[in-house]
């Protein structure tokens, strides 16, 4: 994801009193722009218990969590799982909706919006996606295979001085992700780290190499949609958010390749960045994932532990808005003709920030609910 950055931070009462006043409207003060959508009526929600992995285990039963915590060492806490309610968005739920196993553990240190993340943060990730050996193959031919797992395999690999290991590429019927950073150890180069990395991923490899996948989840309901300016045109989006010359559409680093893009393309998944074409940065984001009703169902009473239930006209019932904490980002789900939602902007970026044009940042991100029904109209002509 493109980093986000800013000028200066803006006036965080329009978020609070926006919230308070039911979020239905978009930033105050501002009366050319589009008034939000008129309601339709909304669809009953998805019953749909939506996929699970297709090989068998969790995520301790594959990876030795004593032996990762050895390999890793201690800085600030233990390494502990991370629940997918806290960190999956319909973007990159795409690898779970295809059925793969995905599994993360981190330190409790965050990653950074802003300014990096703190030199004590320890990250753990590891994906299996079942039947994708061919496009493990063509990653592993692009940043190099090594043998000692197979002959479409990237790595095992570790970098001493960033800290870091990886496998990425085809292992049996599957294609096996595994990344770790922050690793603090006393390997006196790049092969003891590699040493001491394979006492995890060695027994990781054999059991995902004995292993059998499941049948495929497919969802009941799924309304794919082709691209971004199928959701919303530029000047919309600008509108509604009271950004600029924004370009609303992908905007994504990199040759897209890896098993993030492989389940996308499987999934119907895009990411749509608001993004200011004449730098490298954006603010905002609208996320979809074609059939992700089941990660509302899934997730909404926890994301309601620092949120509120509000109406998105012309989606489910059940979206949940969180959006008070002006150092948090303001994230806005809901489901709409089977497909899961998310509208998401940063934080209110810190004053030292000086990357993108002077905007009333806080207005666009009280914008969320307005240009959340915008999508859902757009979702629902799609459909």
């Amino acid at each position: 994801m493109t980093p986000t950055r800013v000028v200066r931070p803006a006036l965080l009462a329009v978020v609070v009193v926006l919230l308070a006043a039911g979020c239905a409207a978009g930033a105050p003060g501002v009366d050319d722009r589009p008034e939000t959508p008129a309601a339709t009526p909304s669809p009953s929600p998805i019953a749909d218990p939506g996929p699970v992995p297709r090989l068998a285990g969790a995520c301790a039963d594959l990876v030795d969590v004593a032996a990762l915590q050895a390999l890793v060492g201690t800085a600030a806490a233990p390494l502990a799982e991370v629940p997918p309610a806290s960190r999956l968005d319909p973007l990159t739920a795409a690898p779970a909706q295809a059925g793969a196993t995905d599994c993360e553990w981190d330190n409790g240190v965050a990653a950074g919006w802003w300014e990096g993340s703190g030199a004590d943060r320890q990250w753990v990730r590891l994906r299996i996606l079942p039947d994708a050996t061919a496009e493990a193959a063509e990653y592993a031919a692009m940043y190099g295979a090594d043998p000692t797992y197979g002959e479409h395999v990237h790595g095992p690999r570790c970098i001493l001085d960033a800290g870091y290991c990886e496998v990425q590429g085809a292992v049996g019927a599957a294609w096996v992700e595994f990344l770790v950073s922050g690793i603090r150890t006393a390997a006196a180069d790049d092969a003891a780290l590699l040493a001491q990395f394979r006492t995890v991923a060695d027994p990781l490899v054999d059991r995902v190499r004995a292993a059998s996948a499941a049948p495929a989840w497919t969802p009941s309901i799924a309304t794919p949609v082709a691209d971004c300016a199928a959701l919303a045109a530029d000047e919309a989006v600008a509108a509604i958010t009271g950004l600029d010359g924004i370009r609303f559409g992908e905007n994504w680093d990199g040759p897209g390749v890896g098993l993030q893009w492989t389940a996308a393309d499987r999934t119907g998944a895009i990411g749509c960045a608001i993004a200011f074409p004449d730098r490298d940065a954006a603010f905002g984001h609208v996320f979809v994932l074609a059939g992700g009703a089941w990660g509302v169902e899934r997730w909404r009473s926890d994301w309601l532990a620092d949120g509120a239930s509000v109406d998105v006209p012309g989606a489910d019932p059940g979206a949940v808005l969180r959006c008070l904490d002006a150092a948090q980002a303001c994230r806005l789900d809901f489901s709409a003709a089977g497909d899961w939602v998310r509208v998401e902007f940063p934080p209110m970026p810190p004053a030292s920030a000086t990357y993108l044009p002077d905007e009333d940042y806080a207005a666009a991100r009280a914008s969320a609910p307005q240009l959340a029904a915008t999508i859902a109209a757009a979702i629902a002509t799609t459909g």
